[in-house]
């Protein structure tokens, strides 16, 4: 009896194989659930942003903690990034994923820009840099509803 189901089991494991079953794609609703949490890493990154030009503006932000405050906000958005990563998503949601890393990448480099207009004391490009991070989150955030 054991024997067959050992058979049967190794059968089944052959089966979808062949099949294309072990691709290891993401159902759709687990691909939708990464592309709203970088969707989110997006949105927490610009709230971060927000935070750090208000703090700036009014002094009540240091210049060590809002670099910290960029870089941690830039974590987020690299762990999103790998998260996407790591996944086979299905075929139709491949230019979706491919979109989210993109613009993970481009906020990240927002992020590197503000760490230099920081340490340059540049209040016009950190405004600059915020509404432009605001509007590639805002655009995320509608190529992902």
């Amino acid at each position: 009896m054991y024997a067959r189901i050992g058979i049967a089991t190794v059968c089944v494991l052959v089966l979808s194989l062949l099949s294309g079953c072990a691709e290891q794609r993401l159902h759709p609703l687990d691909a939708e659930l990464f592309l709203q949490r970088a969707v989110a890493a997006g949105v927490d990154f610009a709230i971060a942003m927000g935070g750090i030009r208000d703090g700036i503006r009014h002094g009540t932000l240091g210049q060590d903690e809002a670099l910290a405050l960029v870089e941690e906000a830039q974590e987020r958005l690299l762990a999103a990034e790998k998260r996407l990563k790591e996944h086979r998503f299905p075929e139709y949601d491949e230019k979706r994923k491919a979109q989210a890393i993109e613009k993970l990448e481009v906020l990240y480099e927002i992020g590197e820009e503000l760490k230099t207009s920081l340490r340059q004391k540049s209040d016009e490009d950190i405004e600059a840099l915020y509404l432009r991070a605001m509007q590639t989150v805002s655009q995320f955030a509608i190529e992902n509803r």
